[in-house]
């Protein structure tokens, strides 16, 4: 009996040491929310298909711009194996393919507030906005790429989100406050990882850095 109140003591302080944790992780963010302003990166996705067990991995780099609170944009330009762009704007998500130079414009209007939960998820959150969007276990320090970490495992409060992933693995900078990986785990047992490497917060970054070119031909996708 002695042995097992321990263990029930134990088990209660370490719930009570990971909320703190949390608690600290969700503060961190609301402190450097309003100061975020740019991000540049590399980055690699790795796309786990579970239905025919593969595994593709794209590299390349992302720039994240925020114009105001509400209007974040972010371009990723992959290279590696495949060459191609994205981008997301206001109410649109476009890509780019040098190839034959086209964008095609998709209008997410509908699914905005969706889209940039996904792909914003640690570029200027709020820790309240963090909590109110998802609830918050697994709490724990681990490194990524030897750059400092806390481990975050968010499960999506709107059944819109949860319809999409069941979860998502997030590992916040100890340092910059920032994302450093997130991992997308899909209803059908498939997952995202996307790794963020030579993390810049708030460098200076031009509009045109935010631009595929003009000369491009452009094609609306409903």
């Amino acid at each position: 009996m002695r042995a097992l109140r321990v263990l029930v003591v134990l088990s209660l302080v370490a719930v009570q040491i990971a909320a703190q944790s949390a608690a600290q992780v969700l503060a961190r963010l609301d402190d450097v929310a309003p100061k975020f302003r740019t991000a540049t990166a590399k980055v690699t996705w790795i796309d786990y298909q579970a239905a025919i067990k593969t595994e593709e991995t794209q590299s390349g780099t992302i720039t994240v711009k925020r114009y105001s609170r509400t209007k974040v944009h972010y371009v990723v330009r992959l290279a590696d194996p495949d060459v191609y762009g994205l981008a997301l704007r206001d109410n649109t998500v476009e890509r780019y393919t040098p190839r034959n130079n086209l964008i095609q414009e998709y209008d997410i209007r509908r699914y905005r507030d969706l889209v940039q939960r996904f792909m914003l998820l640690g570029f200027g959150m709020t820790g309240r906005e963090l909590a109110n969007a998802f609830g918050i276990s697994d709490v724990r320090a681990e490194a990524v790429r030897s750059q400092k970490a806390t481990h975050l495992d968010l499960t999506p409060k709107s059944p819109d989100l949860l319809h999409h992933v069941n979860h998502i693995e997030l590992w916040i900078s100890d340092q910059l406050g920032c994302a450093v990986q997130q991992k997308f785990h899909y209803p059908d047992g498939s997952y995202r990882l996307v790794t963020f490497t030579d993390l810049k917060f708030n460098p200076k970054v031009d509009d045109s850095a935010m631009e595929f070119p003009k000369s491009a031909k452009r094609e609306r996708v409903y």
